[in-house]
């Protein structure tokens, strides 16, 4: 049965580095929470107002009719 075989590792070659890593500091942290929160506030916004556009029929327009 396969469950029971020892895995082989792979050759020194062929294991890859990490590509990147991201640090942050507390700055750094309080920065990108900061942008976070003021993106899905301007998406909340913006979609409300789509929502409204879309959904709800436009108000009739009154005329007011001057005497001449």
């Amino acid at each position: 049965m396969g469950l029971f075989r020892r895995k082989i590792r792979p050759p020194a070659e062929t294991v890859r580095p990490k590509a990147f890593r991201i640090e942050l500091g507390w700055r750094g942290m309080l920065g990108l929470v900061v942008v976070c929160f003021c993106l899905f506030l301007w998406m909340f916004l913006l979609g409300v107002w789509a929502g409204q556009t879309i959904l709800l029929p436009p108000r009739p327009v009154q005329t007011v009719q001057g005497s001449e």
